[in-house]
């Protein structure tokens, strides 16, 4: 039998319950680096120079995954990363709408990631760290992951992959900026979502492996490089069209749409930006072509029914013909 890779997925009904079999299986990846902790015991003490023994110490997976986005199954990480969901059934496709939550756990899942010869099973693991990026290929999302326990399982042949996906290309993302379409002028971008989870958040006695995993200090930030051929972008960071006052940096919407054709869309929405980190420098007769990096702050979003308002640093709406996304 040849060497079968693979990253599967399915959401538990609790932390840890193991979810049988995997929603999808994805084949089309970078890498999958969720193993086991480094040395998860607890040495001894001793009168020697050189520890003589050591016992079982608190245990919780961590790695990440890689991939090449496509609309049919980022929504179910983009859930597992932020928590905030809602769907909405439609004709012909469905509309999902995912923001911040307020909860300070996040739904867990369960793993399977095939490794040549067997099957490496994490169970309860939930998405620490969420990380999507486009430049001159193709749209990427790196998830960094913790989880309570692993196991280990017979390799599957027979897989769940997802069928009609094509990952999306930089050509196919468009960015506006306050109002005003900037594509042209974009060169990559970069958003970072970050729950702010401590490793051993849930330990607690009784188990060696963790009781759940609990959000901190949140942030979100979205990374730009673009060409800046005048001087609104240092204007904004002003917050004054002359020069440093006591003006607050200007605050200005930006919403960044990926089309997948005929398989649906999903647009990206920083409801608040400002320019936190700009760099106007020159170098020879290079253009001018900065990294800026904005900060996101939280405001009230409106979702698709016009009525339910929702308060999040980013928001994000999926349109395909998945179904929802939290079963």
């Amino acid at each position: 039998m040849p060497p079968v890779r693979y990253f599967g997925f399915k959401k538990e009904t609790s932390f840890g319950t193991e979810a049988t079999d995997s929603k999808y299986d994805i084949t089309i990846a970078e890498s999958v680096s969720l193993d086991v902790p480094d040395d998860p015991v607890i040495p001894l003490p001793t009168l020697s120079a050189f520890p003589r023994g050591q016992i079982a110490g608190y245990y919780a997976n961590k790695g990440s995954f890689e991939y090449p986005i496509d609309i049919k199954t980022i929504g179910y990480l983009l859930y597992f990363g932020m928590g905030g969901y809602t769907f909405t059934s439609g004709t012909p496709n469905n509309t999902h709408e995912f923001y911040a939550s307020q909860s300070k756990t996040l739904p867990s899942f369960t793993t399977r990631v095939g490794k040549d010869t067997f099957e490496h099973v994490f169970l309860g693991t939930v998405v620490n760290k969420m990380n999507v990026s486009v430049e001159d290929e193709v749209a990427v999302m790196k998830t960094d992951l913790l989880a309570k326990k692993d196991k280990k399982d017979n390799i599957r042949t027979t897989l769940n992959e997802p069928s009609g996906i094509f990952p999306i290309a930089f050509y196919k993302v468009n960015v506006s900026i306050g109002g005003t379409d900037e594509s042209p002028k974009i060169k990559s971008w970069e958003l970072e979502y970050d729950n702010g989870i401590k490793e051993d958040s849930g330990r607690g006695f009784g188990s060696r492996f963790p009781y759940a995993f609990y959000t901190g200090d949140k942030s979100c930030s979205l990374t730009l490089k673009m060409k800046d051929d005048d001087s609104s972008i240092l204007e904004a960071f002003w917050g004054d069209s002359s020069g440093a006052s006591e003006s607050s940096p200007a605050t200005f919407q930006v919403v960044t749409t990926f089309d997948a054709g005929s398989a649906g869309t999903m647009t990206v929405t920083f409801p608040k930006c400002y320019y936190k980190k700009i760099d106007t420098s020159i170098k020879g007769a290079e253009p001018r072509e900065p990294q800026v990096e904005l900060g996101c702050l939280e405001d009230e979003v409106t979702l698709n029914d016009g009525t339910t308002k929702v308060t999040t640093p980013c928001y994000v709406k999926i349109v395909n013909s998945e179904t929802s996304v939290s079963t």
